[in-house]
């Protein structure tokens, strides 16, 4: 195959997405495991469809149009019957004869009854006679005679294009290919690096942070880019992250963490040469501060140089692991009160928001009682409430 012209993340909703919008299907093209699905699921969740317009918009913040629904369908699984349904029991009449009628399942049904994304996984995989019938959906936005709804997009995604000799696929033709707007995606390292930072709704990383700094130094690993040995395990972008769930879950990535078997699960998703890098790393590595070592371990004199993005990610964690619902003991709240007074305006905020809806109200009593360091908490709370306090004015004084 030929140069291509490839689109990061940011260039297929620049480019890809005016095409979808307009009724065009789109094809994704790229490796395994660089987040062509979770891309199309992602601008499912930015889009909506305006009735009253008849035309998709772009969603924002606190309005009341719902996202656009998914229709997935894993093209390599499906048989024919798929896209043709099954007989109806009752059929109809043509001419005073009776005769067969199909009716189809419920993933047509909705595509062509009410605005979704239809996504079609693996269509290079499908066998033939269902890429036929996708060839019409293609073509003329219809399939069996079900016509698709007009809000209704339809994107594929495959892994031929420029690596497909690396992948066992059926090699689309001309004449298939023709009815798709085809875009060759490779997003770049800073837009996965940008996706592992999100967390979600209780503050939880996408990757965590030691598997994005090690990456950060180790670009190399973070996909394989070059000729592949039969039965070798390579490093993805989705094996990364996979890794780093396990890993997290498993507390392997904390300071005290089983190291040894972090290299060899590691293994299992990365390889042998990354897991090796990777344990390398770990030994060394300057592991964050946790809750536990903020309350039990006192350990509020390693934040004080710490950014406001620092802070919120030890707030996250507090959120997430829900440490503050069981009363603190005294010297676990003065540990607390310590860090509480160095924190930003902002992050100072939102702990007070989280301490005030818990289950556990004693602790902003006691939060509040408390003295460190020269400093008086609820004085300090009472200037951060009424705005008087733009950063942690108690720092010097905590640190006595």
């Amino acid at each position: 195959m030929g140069a291509v012209l490839s689109v990061s993340f940011e260039g297929f909703r620049k480019y890809a997405v005016p095409c979808a919008l307009a009724g065009d299907p789109v094809m994704l093209r790229g490796d395994h495991g660089i987040g062509k699905s979770q891309g199309v699921y992602q601008l499912a969740e930015q889009l909506a469809w305006d009735d009253a317009q008849q035309k998709h918009v772009w969603r924002t913040e606190g309005d009341s149009l719902s996202p656009m629904p998914v229709v997935e369908r894993r093209v390599s699984q499906m048989t024919e019957g798929d896209l043709l349904g099954i007989p109806d029991p009752d059929g109809f009449d043509v001419n005073g004869e009776k005769a067969s009628k199909f009716r189809p399942f419920s993933w047509l049904v909705e595509a062509c009854t009410s605005p979704v994304v239809l996504f079609l996984d693996e269509l290079d995989r499908g066998i033939l006679e269902v890429r036929q019938g996708f060839f019409e959906a293609a073509d003329s936005r219809k399939i069996a005679g079900w016509k698709f709804h007009p809000g209704t997009i339809i994107v594929a995604a495959i892994n031929g294009g420029e690596h497909g000799s690396r992948y066992q696929v059926n090699e689309l033709g001309v004449a298939e290919l023709d009815r798709w707007a085809v875009f060759d995606m490779k997003p770049t390292f800073e837009e996965w690096l940008q996706w592992g930072e999100q967390t979600d709704s209780v503050g939880v990383r996408n990757v965590h942070e030691v598997v994005t700094d090690f990456l950060a130094k180790n670009r190399d690993h973070l996909e394989h880019d070059s000729d592949f040995e039969p039965g070798k395990k390579y490093p993805s972008r989705r094996s990364w992250a996979r890794l780093s769930g396990i890993l997290t879950k498993g507390g392997q990535l904390e300071a005290k963490g089983d190291h040894q078997a972090a290299r060899f699960i590691a293994d299992a998703y990365v390889g042998f040469e990354a897991a090796n890098l990777f344990q390398d790393f770990l030994k060394n590595y300057q592991f964050q501060v946790t809750p536990e070592d903020i309350i039990v371990r006192g350990m509020w004199k390693e934040t004080k140089d710490w950014t406001i993005n620092q802070h919120l990610a030890l707030a996250h964690k507090f959120d997430s692991t829900g440490i503050l619902t069981a009363e603190l003991g005294s010297k676990q709240m003065k540990n607390f009160a310590r860090w509480f007074i160095l924190l930003p305006a902002e992050v100072g905020m939102k702990m007070v928001n989280m301490l005030g809806s818990d289950s556990n109200a004693e602790n902003m009593i006691n939060l509040y009682r408390t003295k460190v360091g020269g400093v008086n908490v609820g004085d300090h709370l009472t200037m951060l409430l009424t705005g008087v306090v733009e950063a942690a004015d108690g720092a010097d004084k905590a640190a006595e």
